[in-house]
């Protein structure tokens, strides 16, 4: 099977991420709720983690390292947070369901949120709206670093330098970005949500919140932490704060095996190696005139994700016509209606994403296969 579906969940996933997931199962037990090898195991895990994710994305310090169930878990921690009746946000057009569904469930209470207009890959024109937008009493803004569906890097640390003009906190939500560009704590940035599983090759069911700490989130829920019991709140302080209930030692373990492995490689040399399979792959599609795909011609402004269209059919029909041929991809909506409805193609799309275990032999097996296609070649 080719798998060009890890902007998704990356797969493979390295030895060493396997192996420390497993490695915590044998030894491991709970965290602050025993004594013992096994629990003083747990405290170095999830200090490993902490220490390791605080170093990767410049975060104030290991204790604002927060592990969530997912980038979902992050953002909404910090939306819900944050998000008081009469709040105005401000976002890019091109963010995922899990920003924009918890923005929309708090409508009912007054949370206003305005999405910042702009076609795709133009950064230009987004920052000229980006300023206008913000000349209005804006509160928080969220900024999605890499579009899930295009692999837009969007402008978001010259965005975040005009929100800190403006006393603006930002959330960043790097769940497409982290381990294949840089994402780190400039000014305005106040948080950054990421997904676990994706770019940083950690297990399903983890993710990231880190935070500068200059405002303090209220829990999204409450529950035991393992020690202060007798106080009928939360801690005061993060990360506690906001982990209630078991923490996931394993998950923890694979994920801080995880960001090794991409700092091993080296952020430059994976962006490099996904951007010329996409490169390569836009270059291929571009022959075929029923395809129309979606790429820019600024490297710079994209990752190894790109999108396209087969005219005429819909994309869920393609992507089973490449799954048959054993190559997995995505097609769809992909959680990100807005995005499509910004690039003007409102149908959703097919989507490839890359990681470094793919090869440019994949690449050009993939052409092949594209070109077997009879609607690409115009004679369905």
């Amino acid at each position: 099977m080719i798998y060009f579906d890890n902007a998704s969940t990356s797969w493979p996933k390295p030895p060493g991420v396997i192996k420390a997931v497993t490695g915590a199962m044998e030894t491991a037990s709970s965290l602050h709720r025993g004594t013992g090898t096994g629990a003083e195991t747990s405290e170095d895990i999830l200090f490993d983690l902490r220490t390791r994710t605080s170093a990767f994305f410049g975060a104030p310090g290991e204790e604002s390292v927060v592990l969530t169930m997912n980038a979902t878990h992050a953002l909404n921690l910090v939306i819900k947070g944050m998000a008081k009746e009469g709040t105005r946000v401000v976002t890019s057009g091109f963010e995922h369901n899990a920003v924009m569904r918890p923005l929309y469930a708090l409508r009912e209470k007054g949370v206003v949120t305005d999405q910042v207009p702009s076609g795709l890959f133009e950064n230009e024109r987004f920052l000229e709206n980006f300023k206008k937008a913000i000349l209005k009493k804006t509160d928080l803004v969220i900024l999605n670093c890499v579009s899930n569906v295009y692999g837009w890097i969007l402008p978001f640390r010259e965005a975040a330098e005009l929100a800190y003009e403006k006393g603006i906190p930002v959330l960043l939500d790097a769940s497409q970005a982290a381990g294949h560009i840089p994402v780190a704590f400039t000014r305005g940035v106040e948080f950054i949500a990421a997904a676990g599983h994706k770019g940083l090759f950690g297990p399903g069911g983890t993710g990231l919140l880190l935070s500068r700490g200059d405002h303090i989130l209220p829990p999204l829920m409450e529950g035991g932490t393992g020690f202060d019991s007798r106080s009928e709140e939360m801690p005061s302080l993060l990360p506690e704060r906001l982990e209630a209930g078991t923490v996931n030692i394993p998950g923890a373990a694979g994920l801080a095996a995880g960001i090794a492995f991409v700092c091993d490689r080296g952020l430059q040399n994976i962006l490099a190696h996904e951007r010329s399979l996409a490169h390569r792959i836009s270059e291929g599609l571009s022959v075929f005139p029923n395809v129309k795909c979606f790429s820019c011609r600024l490297p710079e402004r994209q990752t190894g994700v790109i999108s396209f269209l087969v005219k005429g059919e819909p994309p869920e029909k393609t992507a089973l016509a490449l799954a048959e041929r054993g190559v997995a991809v995505r097609a769809g909506l992909h959680c990100a209606p807005g995005a499509h409805d910004h690039a003007g193609n409102p149908e959703g799309s097919v989507r490839l994403s890359f990681s470094p275990f793919n090869t440019m032999a994949e690449a050009e097996e993939f052409l092949v296969v594209m070109a077997s296609l009879s609607s690409v070649r115009g004679n369905s």
